[in-house]
């Protein structure tokens, strides 16, 4: 029951379903806006105190988070990684790391993941393939599929290998010189 005189005004709450009256300190526009009779009723429905399929933001028990994995509600873990302990019978080991095959981050059908470290897990984001237990990646110049060794690719300081194989970082050496050669003439 709402009067538009401002005298007295009553809303029912959405979540206990108590009839609450207008308080003085509240101006219209807040009156408008408001849903809930208190703070409690408002942070029990804001942090979705109501669990399971009784709950007002029930989706069937998943969710995606912001990177687009699916995590199952109420739990931390992502989805993935649920399916790869159940199908090893264990739990994953810290070093351990679940990569998608295919990429698409919400496909976690067993034959699609892949445990692998962190380390394997990062090359093969960067391209990298393991073919024979030997380690394959694409020169980013040239274009061309040659075996990560030190003959074909540089090691950087850092024991990572350079994004181009030796030749093209060689003929990439050669034209910075030149041009530095003719800004200096």
């Amino acid at each position: 029951m709402e009067e538009l005189n401002n005298k007295i005004m009553e809303k029912n709450c959405i979540l206990c379903k108590t009839i609450y009256i207008k308080k003085s300190k509240h101006s219209k526009k807040q009156w408008g806006k408001r849903k809930f009779c208190s703070h409690s009723c408002y942070h029990k429905w804001k942090k979705g105190k109501l669990k399971g399929e009784s709950s007002w933001n029930w989706v069937g028990g998943f969710s995606k988070d912001g990177a687009g994995y699916i995590r199952e509600n109420r739990k931390l873990i992502r989805q993935h990684v649920l399916v790869m302990e159940k199908y090893l019978g264990r739990k994953l080991l810290k070093k351990e790391v679940v990569h998608h095959k295919n990429g698409i981050c919400d496909d976690n059908r067993v034959e699609n993941l892949l445990v692998c470290s962190q380390k394997t897990h990062t090359r093969l984001h960067k391209g990298w393939q393991l073919i024979d237990n030997e380690w394959w990646k694409v020169c980013k110049m040239c274009g061309e599929f040659l075996k990560v060794i030190k003959n074909n690719f540089y090691l950087r300081s850092n024991g990572a290998f350079v994004s181009c194989c030796r030749d093209c970082s060689k003929k990439q050496a050669r034209e910075k010189r030149s041009r530095k050669s003719k800004e200096v003439a």
